[in-house]
């Protein structure tokens, strides 16, 4: 399952693999300027809890690791004597939040995929004055039809996509300036 993990303001993406021998792997992924994502290395995990407390084994290092807060959502984490606040989101909770009408924007002026998808149509072409909530393009995900809007007054600069592309989560569609 992709997870998205906001530490600090900056957000990492990880594919997390539960192997046969119930142990996991992490697979670190890098989205790279264009849309595309690299991802690199699997890092083996392994979890143990008893009570509240959890031990991970993750690349050979050893964390014990206590967590407040729900996942999905936002948590305390403290590990080996270290603090950290995050926001967990997974692919299934951002496309839960797309359909409740989260934004799906960035300050930049580019709608990106709230998630793995299809794209079924794309409503703008470049160069196209577009109002706040004029629908721009529709990806499909988990058998749903998202229609993604304008969150901004402006011109269509660049379509990245075209009907029946495949998107990953966090994939660029349209930038509007």
């Amino acid at each position: 399952m992709r997870y998205f993990v906001t530490i600090e303001g900056e957000e990492h993406v990880m594919d997390v693999v539960k192997l046969p021998t119930g142990s996991f792997e992490v697979r670190p992924v890098r989205l790279a300027e264009d849309g595309t994502e690299h991802v690199l290395d699997p890092i083996p995990a392994e979890l143990s809890s008893t009570g509240g407390l959890s031990t991970v084994h993750l690349d050979g290092q050893v964390f014990d690791l206590s967590m407040d807060g729900a996942l999905p959502g936002q948590i305390d984490a403290y590990a080996n004597g270290r603090r950290a606040t995050a926001t967990v989101e997974t692919e299934r909770s951002r496309a839960a939040a797309s359909v409740r009408g989260a934004k799906s924007g960035s300050s930049d002026g580019t709608i990106k995929s709230p998630m793995p998808g299809k794209v079924v149509k794309v409503l703008v072409t470049e160069g196209q004055e577009v109002e706040v909530g004029t629908p721009v393009i529709v990806v499909e995900a988990m058998k749903m039809e998202n229609e993604l809007v304008a969150e901004a007054q402006g011109t269509v600069k660049k379509v990245f996509v075209a009907p029946g592309d495949a998107v990953e989560g966090g994939a660029k569609l349209v930038t509007i300036a």
